[in-house]
C-alpha cells in the first residue's frame, strides 16, 4: 500500500517516544508517524492527494 521509503536519524529517546504514542493511539509506529508527517506538511501550506484509505472509503486510525 506504501511503495516508497523514508528514514532519518534522530536523536536518543525519539523512537521510544514515537512507539509510546502509537500505542496510546493504538497503531503502528509507521502510522503515527505518516499522520503526524502528513499535518506537519499541510500546516506549512503544502497541499497532499488524499490520504490513500480515504480513498476506498474507510476511516484512518
Amino acid at each position: 500500500m506504501f511503495p516508497e521509503y523514508v528514514a532519518l536519524k534522530t536523536e536518543k529517546g525519539l523512537p521510544e517516544a514515537i512507539a509510546q504514542a502509537a500505542e496510546s493511539q493504538r497503531t503502528t509506529a509507521s502510522e503515527f508517524m505518516r499522520q503526524a508527517i502528513r499535518k506537519a506538511i499541510v500546516a506549512n501550506g503544502i497541499s497532499l492527494p488524499p490520504y490513500p484509505d480515504q480513498r476506498i472509503g474507510r476511516k484512518t486510525r
